[in-house]
């Protein structure tokens, strides 16, 4: 029988996790000084990546991620959504890796970009046609709506299902520090008996959660 002495899938996180040299797209005082000091490394080349400043951070800054003095292995996203496509495609476009997009930064009050607002058209038009369909049926026929995604969506599709009566059931995503109901990272807040609420962990009790019974606000 043949063996095989090495994994099917074969991964390299080293540069993840070990890179030769990083940086940080749109570096800045205000937003990145924790993130900076995570970063660095005895050793390890840090270039900050911002037009108008010559240093951030403690970190030399350089107009654009061409002018580094070499590509970088890892580049964090610091910019905000309105930027991060074009940003991405100039890391990419010298060869470079991006290993991180800082979360925060898509929660802002900018205008959404036209992939944003491309998804937005397709997600609105699917939630009208679920809207459409559930008035439709008949609530003597059995119907269990399913649901996965982002979880403003999540919530509209609850809010929709319960307008007309219908159960749902919805995988929420939530960040699962350990997976193991350890950490409770991955709370979600229920409703309980009692009228108020309690936090159940969705990496125990889920991801797969009943939607009417989530508190959504």
């Amino acid at each position: 029988m043949a063996t095989i002495d090495r994994p099917l899938l074969s991964t390299d996180l080293d540069g993840i996790f070990r890179p030769s040299s990083v940086a940080i797209y749109g570096i800045s005082d205000r937003t990145s000084v924790r993130i900076a000091e995570n970063m660095t490394v005895a050793g390890v080349p840090f270039y900050g990546i911002n037009p108008t400043r010559e240093e951030a951070c403690g970190i030399r800054c350089y107009p654009s991620i061409g002018d580094c003095p070499a590509v970088p292995e890892m580049v964090v996203m610091g910019v905000g959504h309105g930027r991060i496509e074009d940003a991405i495609g100039d890391v990419l476009s010298i060869g470079g890796r991006v290993g991180a997009i800082r979360d925060g930064h898509w929660q802002t009050r900018q205008m959404p970009t036209a992939t944003q607002r491309r998804d937005l058209t397709i997600a609105t038009a699917g939630l009208d046609a679920l809207e459409r369909d559930l008035k439709a049926r008949s609530t003597g026929a059995a119907v269990m709506v399913y649901a996965c995604g982002p979880e403003p969506m999540l919530a509209a599709v609850a809010k929709i299902a319960a307008a007309y009566g219908w159960p749902s059931q919805v995988s929420v995503e939530r960040v699962m520090g350990c997976g193991l109901g350890g950490c409770y990272s991955c709370v979600v807040p229920m409703k309980s008996d009692t009228g108020g609420f309690h936090h159940e962990r969705s990496c125990i009790s889920g991801p797969v959660l009943a939607a009417d019974q989530i508190v959504w606000d």
